[in-house]
């Protein structure tokens, strides 16, 4: 991706806009050995990154253009943050 007024612009509204979010779930999790902005980091990309490249090659020998890969994503998405970002209630 190329880095231009527009992308720069993108970015910094993203930022802006998941600022407050962020601090809520910073503040929730706080008693969790979780950095949330670091799991939101590594699964946003990574299905940014899966999703604009969809249609380039498979990843992981799955093809996410298929209806069924993309289900299985949110499906796994699901799971790894039930399994990692463990509420205060749960411990």
């Amino acid at each position: 991706m190329k880095k231009n007024k527009i992308t720069k612009r993108t970015a910094a509204n993203r930022e802006r806009n998941s600022a407050e979010m962020l601090q809520y779930f910073r503040e929730y999790y706080k008693d969790n050995d979780v950095d949330f902005e670091i799991i939101s980091s590594i699964l946003i990309g990574g299905i940014f990154y899966l999703i604009m490249h969809r249609n380039i090659a498979p990843f992981c020998s799955v093809d996410f253009k298929k209806k069924e890969n993309i289900g299985l994503l949110k499906k796994n998405i699901q799971i790894i943050l039930d399994r990692v970002l463990i509420t205060p209630e749960e411990k």
